[in-house]
């Protein structure tokens, strides 16, 4: 499923590959797994597994007349670590990110 993931992304200019919800996964290797999929046709492709660098990376790369779409968690709050959620809005991070352009 995680190489279908990052194809869908597959008319983007540039492709920001992150972790979501690891729990008691390697991070980098889910990275991995999504990068697979989103390799080959796109202009550029980063991968950071720090979602918050992933999303402050993406908004400080977008020009003017581009847009950024944060994907993945969706209404969830929270990013799951092993057995422990922290919070996390991807939507709060964005927006901050944001108003720091």
């Amino acid at each position: 499923k995680r190489p279908l993931m990052g194809a869908a992304a597959a008319t983007a200019d540039i492709v920001f590959v992150t972790s979501d919800n690891p729990r008691r996964e390697d991070p980098a290797a889910i990275v991995e797994a999504v990068a697979a999929g989103a390799a080959g046709g796109h202009a550029r492709l980063v991968t950071e597994i720090d979602r918050r660098a992933a999303i402050a990376a993406a908004i400080a790369a977008a020009g003017p007349g581009d847009v950024v779409l944060v994907l993945g968690k969706g209404h969830e709050r929270g990013q799951d670590f092993g057995d422990v959620v922290l919070p996390f809005d991807d939507a709060a991070v964005a927006r901050e990110e944001a108003a720091r352009r």
